[in-house]
């Protein structure tokens, strides 16, 4: 005697998507398999491949993508790293302590590979360099640094043209006045 049953092809009906991947497959009868993968900066949680069974159910149950995730940014030295989250495609932003400006980019993103892209960065003092040469005069200062003072001063007898006789180093690296110039009096002016 036949089982007609046994024989009958079974349907298990959908295997079911996953979010973030996709399925490999689309026989829904009996021994036929489905496979899922997921899609860059994702892994498989679960089981690749799924079974029609002879039951009309599909074996195990559906796997899920989830985003890879990065190691905890480091801070840069004399810096600091600001982020939200760690997972792929999550953005990390890079301050510096005050005195300090960054040298490198300001953000990385966490890929695929579970690196930060756009890393390293670092912070580097502000320095403003040198404030000049004042010719028939001499610039006083101590430091180049963030806040330092520099003091512009013209030999006797030579007068001063210029925004103003001092000028401060900015955090944009910069000093806050131009050169003055020091002039003999019998020059003329430049407009």
């Amino acid at each position: 005697m036949t089982h007609p049953s046994l024989f009958a092809a079974k349907s298990c009906g959908p295997p079911g998507e996953v979010e973030h991947g996709r399925r490999m497959g689309a026989m829904t009868r009996f021994t036929s398999s489905v496979k899922y993968e997921c899609h860059e900066g994702y892994e498989l949680f679960g089981r690749a491949h799924r079974y029609c069974q002879s039951s009309g159910q599909w074996s195990g149950t559906l796997p899920e993508c989830r985003p890879v995730q990065c190691d905890k940014p480091e801070d840069p030295l004399n810096g600091r790293a600001i982020f939200d989250q760690l997972l792929f495609n999550s953005v990390v932003r890079y301050e510096c302590h005050h005195g300090f400006r960054l040298k490198g980019p300001s953000t990385a993103r966490c890929n695929s590979q579970r690196q930060w892209e756009g890393a390293p960065t670092h912070c580097v003092e502000i320095d403003c360099g040198h404030p000049g040469h004042l010719h028939n005069g001499y610039v006083e200062f101590r430091s180049s640094t963030l806040n330092a003072k520099a003091t512009y001063n013209c030999f006797d007898g030579m007068k001063f043209q210029g925004e103003s006789n001092t000028s401060i180093c900015l955090d944009t690296g910069n000093w806050s006045n131009p050169l003055p110039k020091c002039l003999d009096p019998g020059q003329t002016l430049d407009h």
